[in-house]
Order: structure tokens, then C-alpha cells, then sequence
């Protein structure tokens, strides 16, 4: 009749397959922790470790509710969550070096960023000053251009203006020779 019972009782079923995968995640526990005591094995990452944790979260057992399977015949309670409790301490440790390493790459990539940076702006700065350079060179090549024309044009002048007495002298002395 209990077996009757227990078959046709849904929520009975689920509590129990529900603990039988309980203990089932415990005796994984148990022989990983087993393993790496006996440098046979390594602490559990990732998915494992995720599973692990939130088993212990879900379940909080203790030794009382770990004495009632086989497994625990010999009281690996204690290894179990010492073990779970090293994986999560190395889990922690491995992401914050990571962490760690990133925010140097960050920082190294920002270094970078601001020498290019100012490297841009130096070289912008130059092109400015080169072109501010090369306008000014052009006006005092302008300048130095019109004020040689300028000393043509005076000198065409002068000479014109001595060519224009001579002959103004050589016009006196031909009509006062007349």
C-alpha cells in the first residue's frame, strides 16, 4: 500500500527524485574531493563549481543530512564542503587576476591611445604652425616682389628721367646753337 501510495502521490514522486539528485550531486562531491585530496583530481571550475554552489545553496546540508546516505559512511562531509569551499576561494582568485590583467590591458591600451593622442595633436599643431609658416613666407615673397618691381620700375624711372634731360639738354644746345 506505501508503494501504491507513493506511485499514484505526484508531489511525493518530485520530493523524492528531487533528493535523489541531491545526493546525487553530493556523491560527485564527494569522490572530486576525494580525488584531489589523493592529488588525483583538481578543484572544480566553471559549470561544476556553479552546480556545486548552488547545490549547497539550495540544499544547506549538513552532517546529519549527509550521515543518512552510503556515501558518508566514512564522514567526508567535512572534505565535500572544504573542497567546494577551496574551489570557490581559487574561483574567486583566478577571476580577479583576471580581472586584474584586464584592467591593465585597459590601462595599457589607454596609455597608447593617449600617446597616439597626443601625438595627433603635436603633429597638428605642427601642420598649423607650418602652414601659418608658409602663408607668411608667401606674403614676404609678395612683399619682396612688388618692392623689386617696385626698384625697377623707380630705376626704368630714373634712367628715363636722365634719358628725358639729356635730351631735353641736347634739344637746348641744338636750338640755342640755331
Amino acid at each position: 500500500s506505501h508503494e501504491s501510495l507513493i506511485r499514484q502521490w505526484g508531489r511525493l514522486k518530485g520530493w523524492v527524485e528531487n533528493e535523489a539528485e541531491k545526493v546525487e550531486l553530493y556523491q560527485r562531491l564527494v569522490k572530486a574531493a576525494q580525488r584531489q585530496k589523493d592529488d588525483q583530481g583538481e578543484l572544480w571550475h566553471g559549470t561544476d563549481l556553479a552546480l556545486g554552489l548552488d547545490w549547497q545553496r539550495d540544499t544547506k546540508p549538513d552532517a546529519i543530512w549527509a550521515k543518512r546516505y552510503p556515501i558518508d559512511k566514512e564522514n567526508k562531509f567535512e572534505l565535500a564542503q572544504d573542497f567546494l569551499q577551496a574551489s570557490e576561494t581559487e574561483e574567486i582568485a583566478q577571476r580577479e587576476a583576471e580581472q586584474a590583467r584586464q584592467k591593465e590591458t585597459l590601462a595599457r591600451v589607454r596609455r597608447q591611445f593617449m600617446y597616439a593622442f597626443v601625438g595627433l595633436l603635436i603633429a597638428a599643431a605642427l601642420a598649423g604652425w607650418g602652414f601659418i609658416e608658409r602663408q607668411r613666407a608667401e606674403k614676404q615673397t609678395a612683399i619682396a616682389t612688388e618692392a623689386a618691381e617696385q626698384a625697377k620700375w623707380e630705376k626704368d624711372r630714373a634712367e628715363n628721367s636722365e634719358v628725358v634731360r639729356t635730351l631735353e639738354l641736347f634739344n637746348a644746345d641744338t636750338t640755342h646753337a640755331s
